[in-house]
């Protein structure tokens, strides 16, 4: 996925850069969009195919994932058109880029960011729902999620840095503007931006390093006998049986 995106967007760039016929540039994003949405997939489809890790859930981590993805997608394309004007463009594409006001296109993008970021707050809270429900791996996960080792990254970075805030500025934005007071309008949304990428980040770290939270034990050790391994003496057996010692 990753070898088809990587030269479709260079491809994409060039296309609008040199102005190449438009069909060939509608071709190449219609393209792009379901490639892109695969690609935003991708690391959640990869992380959920561990079935043994109680917190890659797949009914839920592909699709948080890509609306992660989304969100920090769009923020991304808000902040280019918001610094466009800084950047030493050669002329012929300051040019295209005045005539097509791409600078407009900076608080609609950030807009549409807000709508992406609240559908991947409802997707989030039903996530750990999910792992408080769950078996005892997954409620284990989601203890450490909302109150152990993972809580303050989650908490701080996730939801308060990630989507609260931003969610906060994105209502104070249009007031602003209603005040006529475009500077701070456009530092909010600046700051709205940046937030959400770093809650993105924030969000894939917690999710990777959850990973190596294992199932504890359900039961109590001191009143088993011996590991039994199904075949004696094989190499399975053998395996079997250091697995199970070293979960006790």
């Amino acid at each position: 996925i990753i070898g088809i995106f990587v030269p479709l967007s260079i491809a994409m760039a060039m296309a609008w850069y040199y102005e190449i016929d438009r069909k060939l540039r509608v071709f190449l994003a219609l393209i792009g969009v379901p490639v892109g949405i695969l690609m935003c997939f991708y690391t959640g489809n990869l992380l959920a195919a561990a079935k043994f890790v109680p917190l890659w859930a797949w009914q839920f981590l592909p699709v948080l994932f890509l609306l992660s993805g989304l969100s920090t997608g769009l923020a991304v394309c808000a902040i280019n058109a918001y610094v466009v004007r800084y950047i030493p463009f050669p002329p012929r594409a300051r040019d295209r880029i005045v005539v097509m006001g791409l600078e407009d296109t900076a608080p609609v993008l950030g807009l549409y960011d807000i709508g992406v970021l609240i559908l991947e707050m409802i997707w989030l809270a039903l996530f750990l729902v999910a792992l408080t429900r769950g078996g005892v791996g997954h409620q284990y996960v989601a203890k450490a999620l909302m109150s152990g080792s993972l809580a303050n990254w989650f908490w701080v970075g996730v939801v308060i840095v990630g989507m609260a805030l931003p969610l906060a500025l994105g209502v104070l934005e249009p007031i602003f503007h209603r005040l006529k007071n475009s500077a701070v309008a456009g530092w909010s949304l600046f700051a709205k931006l940046h937030l959400v990428l770093i809650g993105g980040l924030v969000l894939r770290y917690v999710i990777v390093w959850g990973g190596d939270i294992s199932q504890p034990l359900v039961y109590t050790p001191t009143r088993l006998g011996p590991p039994k391994a199904a075949a004696q003496g094989s190499p399975q057996a053998l395996n079997q049986a250091l697995r199970i010692i070293n979960r006790r």
